[in-house]
């Protein structure tokens, strides 16, 4: 009798699959707590002069905060501050502290609202396993170094991106919807990138065994210096595509400018459209394989083997 009456007052009571009432408010104060102190540690971060920064996140003790903890901390953060203060390097830095900790303590899935406020050094570093990837998806813009030297790792970013994301990042995957600035996956090793628009320059430049799938136009120095990779290119090709290039392959649907192929080696060109005849010097054992019989005839080169697709 005694155990229905505890059951009519407090029915969480003796069962271990729910929370009591007061569990779950005190859970939910650790949580606000915990949020509510990385807040005040960000609000420490923008006394620090810029020179300090890294050094003072990195010697940071930061909390545990699960990926939502983490995008609540952000949106605290985006709607306290002017788009400048909120989109600095120390809010990229700090969330990415955060991030790999999370991850570290189990978690794989993250999901970020930046909106509009695009945020420097965002997923900077992040490292994960390569049996256990972890996934980022980012609803909006983000800044320049966005998930440089990270590893193992999937990123879908719905808007635009801006300079060197991706740099130095290891077996990657990017999903990007907007188009993509300058130096997009410099120095990248056997990462993936996919843009739904256009790219800048010195994209995948010193880049080894990556792919690049872009859906619009590539600026000037492509593939510069690259070695092993893929580059599919469903726009036009600015000058300078190819140049210093090893052992990659080159696809470009529209127009190709002038001066591609410089002191390149061992790549294969496929040129859908239209294509100039370079002036510059070409290395050993490239191929240039084109559709359009006229761009044929342009492209008669002596050390380089053309081939003419119907």
């Amino acid at each position: 009798m005694k155990q229905t009456i505890d059951a009519l007052v407090n029915p969480f009571k003796g069962n271990e699959d729910f929370a009591s009432p007061d569990d779950v408010k005190k859970v939910d104060l650790e949580t606000d707590e915990k949020i509510e102190k990385a807040f005040e540690q960000h609000k420490t971060l923008c006394r620090i002069e810029e020179y300090l920064l890294q050094k003072a996140i990195s010697e940071m003790e930061v909390d545990l905060l699960n990926p939502s903890q983490i995008d609540f901390l952000l949106q605290k953060i985006i709607c306290t501050n002017s788009q400048e203060q909120a989109g600095h390097g120390r809010t990229g830095l700090q969330l990415s502290k955060l991030m790999q900790k999370s991850y570290d303590a189990g978690y794989t899935d993250f999901v970020l609202h930046t909106n509009d406020t695009g945020i420097v050094y965002l997923c900077n570093k992040l490292n994960a396993k390569e049996e256990k990837p972890a996934k980022v998806t980012i609803h909006g813009d983000v800044d320049k170094c966005f998930a440089e030297h990270s590893a193992n790792r999937i990123f879908d970013i719905s808007g635009n991106i801006f300079d060197e994301c991706g740099a130095f990042s290891q077996n990657c995957k990017f999903e990007i919807k907007g188009n993509a600035e300058k130096y997009l996956g410099q120095h990248s090793v056997n990462s993936k990138f996919n843009v739904g628009g256009n790219v800048g320059e010195s994209c995948g430049r010193n880049a080894q065994g990556s792919e690049y799938n872009i859906a619009g136009n590539i600026d000037y120095f492509c593939g510069h210096k690259a070695k092993k990779c893929t580059f599919a290119i469903a726009g036009d090709a600015n000058p300078f595509l190819g140049r210093n290039a090893n052992g990659c392959f080159f696809a470009v649907g529209g127009e190709v400018s002038f001066s591609y192929a410089e002191f390149a080696s061992n790549c294969t060109f496929v040129f859908a459209g239209d294509a100039l005849r370079t002036d510059r010097i070409l290395g050993p054992g490239n191929t240039f394989v084109v559709y359009n019989p006229e761009v044929y005839n342009k492209l008669k080169y002596k050390h380089a083997k053309v081939i003419l697709k119907q």
